[in-house]
């Protein structure tokens, strides 16, 4: 859907000229912000354009709204595990699952984040996402199926490892290749993730040491074992075992977990 309505929009709209696509997507004129309101109309009128722009801003607020709250459940599960400050494992008492002390913090930080330049925060976002996500996961791939070798996999990489490394190889290209004031005189994207990165093992090590969590749990490449919620029946009446092992907190918000469990 996204590329066929990218296709129309270009084979309608005038390719040059001070209205053309190529004008209204690379011009310092933020045309790109309203192509799909000039879009529609041209195709159709003026009331029907501004009738699809609040259609545009709905559905816009809408996708934000629930990013922010899928996203607010990532500290709190976390926290219910163990694995960050206790202030948000917190739920609401009457609202069912709502984590409301993570969603109140999420928010806070995203409202921030609104007065920072909009390219520039992206940008930001997506190199740190580059280690911390992209690149940690293929290497987290590699060290499961060397530690935990008949671990159940319900799900098959093809051409395994080639996959990983592919994906390990081209990420690292487009991190070391990012923006940098030392050696491209610009933006300093990259100095800056590598400072954010620097600061959160600052911070992870000395709790990780406190809390007794890897590496300093003794129990080799375990994150959360000894677990303070994820199989620690004891101390949290919500966790519960079944035939296969425990069963995560993230059980309570997301229904089929441990298939989200399993790619994570």
């Amino acid at each position: 859907v996204f590329f066929a309505v990218n296709f129309a929009v270009i084979g309608y709209l005038p390719w040059h000229g001070e209205d053309g696509f190529v004008e209204l997507v690379e011009g310092d004129t933020g045309g790109a912000n309203y192509i799909m309101s000039l879009f529609m109309e041209r195709m159709f009128n003026r009331g029907f354009a501004i009738f699809f722009t609040l259609v545009v801003l709905y559905t816009i607020f809408g996708s934000c709204f629930s990013l922010l709250l899928g996203y607010s459940a990532i500290p709190w599960a976390a926290a219910r595990d163990g694995m960050f400050f206790q202030w948000f494992g917190h739920l609401h008492p009457t609202k069912q699952g709502l984590a409301d002390h993570s969603l109140l913090a999420t928010g806070i930080m995203t409202g921030l984040c609104c007065f920072l330049d909009l390219e520039l925060l992206i940008n930001g976002l997506v190199t740190t996402r580059l280690v911390c996500q992209f690149i940690a996961q293929a290497v987290s791939v590699i060290l499961h199926r060397k530690h935990f070798p008949d671990a159940e996999r319900p799900y098959k990489m093809p051409l395994y490892p080639l996959p990983v490394i592919i994906c390990i190889v081209f990420f690292t290209f487009v991190f070391v290749t990012t923006e940098n004031y030392i050696i491209m005189n610009q933006v300093p994207l990259l100095e800056l993730a590598i400072a954010y990165l620097l600061v959160g093992l600052a911070v992870y090590f000395p709790w990780a040491k406190t809390m007794g969590m890897w590496p300093y749990n003794g129990y080799g490449y375990s994150m959360t074992t000894p677990a303070k919620g994820w199989v620690d029946k004891k101390e949290d009446k919500d966790t519960e075992m079944n035939e296969k092992g425990a069963k995560h907190m993230l059980a309570d918000l997301i229904p089929g977990h441990s298939q989200i469990l399993y790619l994570v």
